[in-house]
């Protein structure tokens, strides 16, 4: 998750489901005064723990981990 300047508006990207058997791709965008959630395009590659960065009006989402064994699952691209 990444806040967007000095905004409310916060950006949530991928991440892993409870069970442990899902990556997600999915991108939000949550606005926290209005407590709302709109759905923006996904990632290009599903990741969970993983760095997020807001700068010049872009985010860069950065490595994390895809499944497999942890020197094969360890992603690096954007």
């Amino acid at each position: 998750m990444v806040r967007i300047g000095q905004s409310s508006l916060y950006i949530i990207t991928g991440g892993i489901s409870h069970k442990l058997d899902h990556i997600h791709s999915n991108t939000y965008l949550y606005n926290i005064k209005s407590n709302k959630i709109y759905k923006l395009p996904n990632l290009k590659q599903a990741r969970y723990t993983h760095y997020s960065v807001y700068i010049d009006n872009w985010v860069y989402v950065l490595g994390g981990r895809e499944f497999g064994e942890d020197d094969q699952a360890i992603l690096n691209k954007c």
